[in-house]
């Protein structure tokens, strides 16, 4: 059985965004708003690890993981 999970770049795409472009928009125009695109980061960091996590459990009981784009 195929489990189906978004595809890792999903995550890094995302976060690559976040880190490099909207933060530093809003350090310099909206600094009061930083922590809630800190707190953002944080989710997506967690969710990708936790993502990971189900998937080692989920390939170790024999499931193949079917990264989707969309």
């Amino acid at each position: 059985m195929h489990m189906p999970v978004p595809a890792p770049i999903l995550y890094e795409t995302l976060l690559t965004l976040l880190e490099q472009e909207t933060m530093g928009r809003v350090l310099r125009e909206d600094p009061k708003r930083a922590p809630q695109v800190q707190e953002v980061i944080r989710a997506l960091r967690k969710a990708m690890s936790q993502q990971k996590q189900l998937e080692e459990e989920w390939t170790n009981q024999g499931f193949l993981i079917d990264h989707r784009w969309s």
